[in-house]
């Protein structure tokens, strides 16, 4: 059993560095508070599990901004729409762009304990998402994600998941999908058949939007 001074510690050092971060972000209001709340279960959870990367409360955070990065790249580009996020994991960083994306998010998720994670951090944060138990296999989507192929998707991003030319090659004859978020090392290119609409840098990661360049073959 942990030291439950142990656990209060860390709890603040959470809560400070995130608080430092929503402040630079500009986060505010309810979707502070929702931050606030999936840190904390992401923290207690990755104690027990491993539903993502971070080791402390320092890389939690970090993830958070690369979602918050995400989420403001999509608000400026695609303004709102359909957000599917593949493989979310842990939730970095579908639930973060959840807390202040003004359309619907879907979580692509294939392993059932971290689906249920997002379906419980979800009405917790007070977001609605829709968590889809399938994935996205070169031959397109699998298992409850299969709908996807006729809608209309705003952004598709993937963080974690694939190498970022694995995931634009998956992505690429899917003429649904307006913007495709990258999250990879900065001084990545994307190639020559893609367009890029912007990035931002958080800590030694880009986030980056890219589109199909329609002079491409």
């Amino acid at each position: 059993m942990e030291d439950d001074s142990r656990v209060w510690d860390a709890g603040l050092v959470l809560d400070g560095l995130l608080e430092a971060a929503l402040e630079r972000w500009g986060i505010e209001g309810e979707a502070r508070a929702r931050l606030h709340r999936y840190a904390e279960m992401l923290s207690r959870q990755l104690r027990v599990r491993r539903l993502s990367g971070a080791r402390d409360a320092a890389e939690i955070v970090a993830h958070v901004e690369e979602g918050l990065a995400a989420a403001e790249l999509g608000r400026a580009l695609a303004g709102s729409g359909t957000w599917v996020d593949v493989g979310s994991g842990g939730g970095l960083p579908g639930l973060v762009v959840a807390a202040t994306w003004p359309g619907r998010v879907v979580l692509v998720e294939p392993r059932g304990r971290r689906a249920d994670f997002l379906e419980l951090a979800s009405l917790r944060m007070g977001v609605e998402v829709e968590v889809l138990r399938g994935r996205l296999e070169p031959r397109g989507w699998v298992g409850e994600a299969e709908g996807l192929a006729e809608q209309e998707i705003a952004v598709a991003s993937a963080r974690a998941v694939f190498a970022p030319e694995e995931w634009l090659a998956r992505v690429r004859n899917m003429r649904n999908i307006e913007w495709c978020s990258v999250h990879t090392r900065p001084g990545w290119t994307p190639g020559p058949a893609w367009v890029s609409g912007g990035w931002r840098e958080v800590s030694a990661w880009r986030v980056e939007f890219v589109r199909r360049d329609p002079a491409a073959t």
